[in-house]
């Protein structure tokens, strides 16, 4: 068995974490504080899934060979630009 020593550095930092505080707590939010952070984290939700939506839109347009430029702006007029077909022409 190996002998199990102390060393001086680990003396000297016996008093630095003995006098440590053993937690440090956080005060509790109040209603309004996690109606905001909600508020916030879908608005956050929504802008990404905007953005996927747009790509995706984007994606399945360039398989049919039509391109469409980044912004919402070029998302907005792809409807125009794309072509409707008949219910018993597309299946």
């Amino acid at each position: 068995m190996e002998k199990i020593t102390t060393t001086g550095l680990d003396l000297a930092n016996v008093p630095r974490f003995t006098t440590r505080p053993p937690m440090h707590f956080v005060s509790i939010k109040t209603r309004a504080e996690q109606a905001a952070c909600i508020v916030l984290k879908t608005r956050e939700l929504f802008v990404r899934q905007r953005s996927q939506t747009a790509h995706a839109l984007r994606a399945h347009m360039a398989e049919m060979g039509i391109i469409a430029a980044a912004g919402k702006t070029s998302i907005a007029t792809a409807p125009k630009r794309c072509r409707v077909y008949p219910a018993s022409v597309a299946a």
